[in-house]
């Protein structure tokens, strides 16, 4: 998967910026409290508090922000960030940032939960 490569490339820039990051970064999953034995993981965990996942397709798909707000859900992250390098034009349609502030509206919601939480579009 060529998104191996971005990631790659971006825990060195953000290691140059003296930004601390890590990458695939497991994610805790429980079901009725009780442990599943699942393989998620964030692709990077800025400052242990932002969770952004790359993607390099030809557009932004809904599956991608739900996978993104499933792992805010599940670490109880309140910022996210897609970047997308599949995109032409990253700056206009390949980067959405999330904001997350009531993770049980997500986990109680019926229907497309994306629509209720904070979407910023960088343009």
């Amino acid at each position: 998967m060529v998104e191996k490569y971005y990631e790659k490339a971006m825990m060195i820039e953000l290691a140059a910026l003296g930004i601390n990051a890590n990458n695939q970064v497991k994610i805790p999953t429980f079901y009725k409290g009780q442990p599943l034995d699942l393989e998620l993981q964030a692709v990077i965990v800025v400052e242990n508090e932002i969770i952004i996942e790359l993607k390099a397709t030809p557009r932004m798909e809904k599956s991608h922000i739900r996978q993104l707000l499933t792992y805010m859900k599940l670490m109880r992250k309140h910022y996210g960030l897609i970047l997308n390098f599949g995109i032409s034009y990253m700056s206009q349609y390949g980067m959405k940032a999330f904001v997350l502030s009531d993770f049980d509206e997500v986990v109680n919601s019926k229907g497309d939960f994306e629509d209720r939480v904070g979407v910023a579009v960088f343009t």
